[in-house]
């Protein structure tokens, strides 16, 4: 069941990526407005399939940190 959750939400993500290309190609998009969409997209991705940086393992003296920049992180 986990595996469909997964290819639904990619196919999800992409559908939105590709809705967002096709309304750029027919009208002008303002290169801000599709870098949003991007963004938005990729955390909406990071965020469903819980694919996010918890923390550096004690590396630079930073265990964990919260969730929001987790996914900022894993975006980047």
């Amino acid at each position: 069941m986990e595996d469909y959750y997964k290819m639904i939400v990619i196919i999800i993500c992409m559908i939105i990526l590709t809705l967002v290309g096709i309304r750029d190609d027919l009208f002008q998009m303002k290169a801000r407005h599709k870098f949003l969409w991007q963004l938005t997209t990729a955390f909406l991705f990071s965020y469903l399939m819980s694919h996010w940086q918890y923390g550096f393992r004690d590396f630079l003296g930073i265990n964990e940190f919260p969730t929001v920049f987790g996914m900022a992180f894993a975006v980047m």
